[in-house]
Order: C-alpha cells, then sequence, then structure tokens
C-alpha cells in the first residue's frame, strides 16, 4: 500500500506552516517545558511509544525532508523534489518562529499552557536504570530486573535507555572497573621496601584504603540515583593535592566519566568556566536527559561559592543570545567536580554542599613505572574500549551495589588523613593558598629535616624562616603574632600533631614555654609534635596504628567476594 506525500503546501503551491506543524504533531513532535513558566525557553522533541527523542530545529528539518523522501516514487518524483527543495530552501528563522514555537507544549505538570506528560522519575527510596531487555529497579534491600510491561513504562528519555542488556549478578564477581576503582584508593607507604621489585607492595590495602573506597562507592550510588532530596556536589580530589600545586594521572577523571553509561553526562572544562560569561552561561549544553553536571579539571582560582544556588536551588540554564530554562531543583542534574587542587573554603555553606573523596596515588605510580592501565600485572586490558558483555555486565552491577550501598547509608565520609589536614590549614591560614601549603610542607617535611620535632625552635626563629621562604609581602600582612596563632590553630585542631605536649592545656597561653635564647632572653619555644614521629619520648600514640594494618590485596578482593 503506497501512502500520500504529506500534505505540506497551501493552494498557491507555498509552505504552509500550520499544515506543517500538524504534520509534526501528528508524527510525535512538541515542545517540552521543564517549569509551568510559560515565558522560558522550552525544548523540541518527539515521542515514539514511550520514549522521548531530544530534537533541535535543524534535526527536525531533516526529519521533515527525509520523511518526504521516504514517499519517492518515479511516478512522484517531480512533486517530492519540490517539496523537498522548498523544505531546505526554508529560512531557519521562519521555521522556528512560524512553525516550531507553535507545537503543542507538554509539560510534567498539566497548565492552560501545556498538556501533562508523564516522565519516569526516581524516588526517593527507588532508583530505576533502563536497559534493553528491562528495568533495573533498585532499593537498600533488593536488586530486580522488571518487564517494560510493568507499572515502571512511564516515557522516559531516549538516552536513559542503555543500549545493552543486562543480567543481574548472582555470583558477586569482582570486575575490572571495580578493581580499577579501589586501585585509586591506595596511597603509597615508604617504608614498605619490596625485595622482589614489585611496587605495587608499597600501596598496601588499609583500613584507612577500605573506609575511602566505601565513601567513594557511596558518592558513585548518589550520582547514579536520580532523586534529588540531598543535594551536593561530589569532588574527587588528589590525596597529594596542595593549594598551589598540580597532580594528577590517579584515575579521578576516568571514575567520573564512568558515569556517562549510566545517566547523561554534561562535561564542562574547569579551566574555562569563568570565561566567556562564567557560570552564566556554563550549563546551556543541559538537557531535560542530563543527570550528571560534571566540571572538569579545576583549578586553584576556582571560587566554589559560585556554584552555590545551582547545588541547593533551581538550575537556571541559559545561553547566548537564548531565553532562560528553569529547571526545578526536584529534576535538574547532579553535580560533579575533578581537581587537582585543594580548593578554598572552610565554612558551613561549603561544607553542607560538598562530599569530597580523596583519590590515593596507585595509577601515577603506575604511570612513573612506565605501566599502563591494561597491562597483565593490573587489569589486563583497557576499561569500557575493551569490555566484552561480562565486563560490561561486571561494571553495572557493581553501580546497582553503589546505589544500594548510598540508598542504605546515604553519603559515607572517608578516611580524611591528608585532606582535613589541608582544610585545616586553609582555614588557620584565611584561605591564603601560600602559607595553606606552607604550613603543611613545615609540619609533614621541614620539621623532619631540621629536627625541630626532637630539638624545638624559638618562634622567633621559626617566623623568620616562613617570612624568608614566602617574602617579605607576606610579612606586611603576617606579622609574627598572627602567624604564631595561625600555626597554633593548625596543629591544635589537627588529630595527627600537638603543640609542646610537654605543657598542658588548650589555649596558646597554656601551650606557652619560654627557653634563653642566644642572646640571654627568654623567648618563646615551640616543640611541634607528629603522631608517626619517631621519638622516644614523644607522648602522642597514634590512634591509627589499628587502623593502617596492612593487608594483602588479593585477600581484600577474597573479601569483597564474601562480604557481598
Amino acid at each position: 500500500m503506497t501512502h500520500s506525500i504529506p500534505q505540506l503546501l497551501d493552494g498557491k503551491g507555498s509552505l504552509s506552516p500550520l499544515l506543517i506543524r500538524k504534520h509534526l504533531e501528528e508524527n510525535g513532535f512538541g515542545q517540552f517545558m521543564t517549569s509551568t513558566d510559560r515565558t522560558l525557553k522550552t525544548f523540541f522533541f518527539r515521542k515514539v511509544g514511550g520514549v522521548l527523542k531530544n530534537y533541535s530545529a535543524t534535526n527536525i528539518r531533516t526529519w521533515l525532508i527525509k520523511d518526504v523522501q521516504d514517499h519517492y516514487t518515479e511516478e512522484r518524483q517531480d512533486e517530492v523534489l519540490t517539496l523537498v527543495d522548498k523544505l531546505a530552501r526554508m529560512p531557519d528563522g521562519t521555521l522556528e518562529s512560524s512553525v516550531l514555537y507553535f507545537l503543542q507544549r507538554f509539560g510534567e505538570e498539566e497548565t492552560e499552557d501545556c498538556v501533562d506528560l508523564i516522565v519516569a522519575r526516581d524516588t526517593k527510596d527507588k532508583c530505576f536504570v533502563r536497559f534493553q531487555n528491562g528495568i533495573v529497579e533498585i532499593t537498600k534491600d533488593n536488586i530486580q530486573l522488571l518487564p517494560y510491561d510493568s507499572d515502571h513504562s512511564d516515557s522516559v528519555w531516549e538516552q536513559s535507555i542503555i543500549r545493552r542488556e543486562i543480567e543481574i549478578q548472582t555470583n558477586n564477581d569482582v570486575g575490572l572497573f571495580e578493581k580499577f576503582a579501589l586501585n585509586a584508593m591506595r596511597v603509597e607507604d615508604q617504608s614498605i621496601e619490596s625485595i622482589d621489585g614489585d611496587w605495587t607492595k608499597s600501596f598496601p590495602i588499609t583500613k584507612s584504603v577500605k573506609k575511602n573506597f566505601e565513601s567513594l562507592r557511596s558518592a558513585i550510588g548518589y550520582l547514579i540515583h536520580g532523586h534529588n532530596a540531598v543535594q551536593k556536589c561530589v569532588i574527587f580530589i588528589d590525596r597529594a593535592a596542595t593549594f598551589t600545586g598540580e597532580n594528577g594521572g590517579n584515575g579521578k577523571t576516568l571514575v567520573m566519566k564512568s558515569l556517562e553509561h549510566f545517566r547523561g553526562r554534561l562535561s564542562i572544562n574547569g579551566k574555562q568556566f569563568y570565561r566567556d560569561g562564567g557560570s552564566r552561561f556554563a550549563f546551556s549544553g543541559v538537557q531535560p536527559s542530563t543527570g550528571l553536571i560534571h566540571i572538569d579539571d579545576v583549578p586553584n582560582s576556582f571560587d566554589f561559592k559560585d556554584l552555590f544556588s545551582f547545588i541547593t536551588g533551581d538550575l537556571e540554564v541559559e545561553g547566548k543570545g537564548t531565553n532562560k530554562i528553569i529547571i526545578p531543583e526536584s529534576k535538574k542534574p547532579k553535580f560533579g567536580i575533578t581537581t587537582n587542587y585543594v580548593l578554598g573554603g572552610n565554612n558551613a555553606s561549603h561544607e553542607r554542599r560538598q562530599h569530597w573523596v580523596e583519590f590515593g596515588d596507585y595509577w601515577r605510580r603506575s604511570f612513573i613505572e612506565n605501566e599502563e592501565v591494561w597491562d597483565p600485572k593490573h587489569l589486563g586490558k583497557s576499561l569500557f574500549s575493551e569490555f566484552d558483555e561480562k565486563d560490561w555486565n561486571q561494571f553495572y552491577n557493581f553501580g546497582f551495589k553503589c546505589v544500594q550501598l548510598y540508598l542504605r547509608e546515604g553519603l559515607l565520609k572517608g578516611a580524611g588523613g591528608s585532606f582535613s589536614e589541608k582544610k585545616i590549614a586553609s582555614e588557620a591560614a584565611g584561605d591564603n593558598p601560600d602559607i595553606a601549603d606552607w604550613m603543611l610542607k613545615y609540619c609533614s617535611t621541614d620539621r623532619l629535616a631540621l629536627d625541630h620535632h626532637k630539638s624545638g625552635v624559638f618562634k622567633a626563629q621559626l617566623y623568620k624562616m616562613f617570612v624568608s621562604e614566602l617574602g617579605s609581602r607576606v610579612a606586611r600582612d603576617w606579622d609574627e603574632t598572627r602567624f604564631s596563632k595561625a600555626m597554633f590553630q593548625y596543629v591544635s585542631q589537627s588529630s595527627d600533631y600537638e603543640w609542646n605536649p610537654q605543657k598542658s592545656g588548650s589555649t596558646l597561653t597554656d601551650k606557652r614555654h619560654l627557653k634563653t635564647d642566644e642572646y640571654g632572653v627568654q623567648s618563646y619555644w615551640i616543640k611541634i609534635v607528629g603522631s608517626t614521629d619517631n621519638v622516644s619520648t614523644s607522648p602522642i600514640v597514634s590512634e591509627s596504628s589499628n587502623d593502617d594494618a596492612y593487608e594483602d590485596s588479593m585477600s581484600y578482593f577474597d573479601s569483597l567476594l564474601k562480604d557481598a
């Protein structure tokens, strides 16, 4: 049976905007409203069955031309060619202003301006991941595969359907991605020397590493889960990161990018964020199907406060020369940041909007050793590009379990460690990155190299060292009194150090210890002792010694199987 060519011409042989619009609507095209505000920009889409497909004006023109071409026969050649030519020549502005902006509007809340369209959403207690062969429903107690003819068959955006078939894993195998993620948490212990040249043995899987891995798993689960009851930005950072120095190559960006296999991901170059309009236009690429906004490679100049309103409020999407789109906070994408720097800001407003995950240096060391991820001693193949069906299934099932962990326990804090120290130093230094880095370096390295943990140092001498290394411009704002107060604030709040441990009390005055200097004058004397210093007289006993008991890496993978 032959079908008639779409009637798109008026009685004078010109394209009719009304007939084009009616033809598009008959084939499922419309406009999607993200809010009930009729003045805001809408998205063009096409509904095919229960699937919603994003379209641009150019895509719609292409669809119209192809639809006409599909009716081509020798008998209809002239008619088809004429119509195709007219559609191709129709100006973009005319197509949008005369046709597309008059398409029927749809939204998730029915108003006088739009028709109600039910779009499938995650709930607070359930997460749904759609595959070709069904819908995976995840709760804190169960993971099951449901058919599409179940009660969970509301309209879904095309990008949310994963073009693979899934099988719920019952054997608890640990896949390649899970191994990669765990190794990304591992930290070098320089006190361990390998007699057989295997550098990986100096990266033990300690309780701290496992705690950071659980924090990472909960963060992955949070980002996959589409419900916004909790509104935080997940930040992946290097354990070795400082406020001014750059590190990288530890796997954090790859882990964040892996989430695009679950949800639509918009990648934004962090170093370009403030250029060309900054946060005003940064999110112009957001679509209704976008589930994650990933700001990658954020520099140390990045001001996290610029994201406050986006993280805990509605999301404004604005392109240059276009109307705004408002995505309500209940439906907006989640935020993730990857950075090589410790970002400034350590107050409650920052803390309640952030979830930090600290990555170790295992994969950076692998790079230094000229060993690739796909080397047999590591994973044996490249992630994703060389995955077979089994690898993909293990990857997705790992994600399901991460969601389940999040639904059970929420976002889990990591072991803290070096990152906690850096945040304390940042606060003590008044968010001055150079001074914060100096404090960290002195306490972790220079203090030991100069034997100050044994002999101590006069306050005036330490201040002179501070000024000589950071320059006289620092001295203009940081006199000796301010410097000593900041150092005491950092040391006293840190769990790794103690200020003049032979003195009782908790204030700078309580901890005051005077010694006679080389000029015969009694001066303030400072001795900062660390919990891991090799000083037999140190009164500090490490509370984390049991925490860092070494475990064989493969035995931990075995325990993952037993505990799953």
